[in-house]
């Protein structure tokens, strides 16, 4: 995958960890998207391989840009366990370390699309 499409992907799925509204409506089959949590971490971390792509943009990121990336990366290996084992999604929507992540998630995602 060339590089441009790899960003947009994970910018795809760094959208989508921000967005509560998609989350409820996805989550929760409330409209025609379906998704999990369990979906958004193995999006983000396993199928876009985003700390590989960290490591090998790290030249053309910004500071910041590397500092909230490995942050969402070590905030959401440490949530692992919650995500994958919660039956209620509304759990993680509830979860104060949840909200952490999505926050994370939409300031960073703001930082590629400058």
């Amino acid at each position: 995958m060339n590089v441009q499409l790899w960003q947009e992907k994970i910018v795809e799925v760094l959208k989508d960890i921000a967005d509560e509204e998609f989350q409820r409506e996805a989550w929760f089959e409330q409209g025609d998207k379906v998704s999990s949590p369990e979906e958004l971490y193995c999006n983000l971390l396993e199928d876009f391989v985003f700390e590989e792509f960290i490591e090998k943009q790290e030249s053309l990121l910004s500071n910041i840009q590397l500092i909230w990336a490995r942050e969402l990366i070590s905030k959401m290996r440490a949530f692992k366990g919650k995500i994958f084992s919660c039956s209620d999604p509304k759990e993680i929507l509830d979860d104060e370390r949840w909200r952490e992540i999505s926050q994370l998630a939409d300031h960073l995602k703001a930082t590629f699309k400058a």
